[in-house]
């Protein structure tokens, strides 16, 4: 997927949000996207997606094809001027 599990993430100077783009490796058919368990995206036959992330704490992107297959990753986002969430 293109982020290492247990990666921290902060965001640029003078931002209030951290962009990440995954792009997911082989699969057929659409994909589904989910930040933390929720679909944030409509399904889609891309295989890249870019998650703009306005909260601090630990994240979950998980991407399904059409087959079933699924990946995932796990990954936090530092404060810095960022909301932290609460869980």
């Amino acid at each position: 997927m293109g982020l290492a599990a247990g990666s921290r993430l902060r965001a640029a100077p003078g931002q209030n949000e951290v962009l990440v783009t995954l792009d997911a490796v082989g699969g057929v058919g659409q994909h589904y996207w989910l930040l933390d368990g929720k679909q944030e995206l409509a399904a889609s036959v891309k295989k890249r997606q870019i998650f703009k992330l306005h909260d601090a704490g630990t994240h979950n992107i998980t991407v399904i094809d059409a087959a079933g297959h699924v990946a995932s990753v796990s990954f936090s986002v530092d404060a810095g001027k960022m909301t932290l969430r609460e869980k």
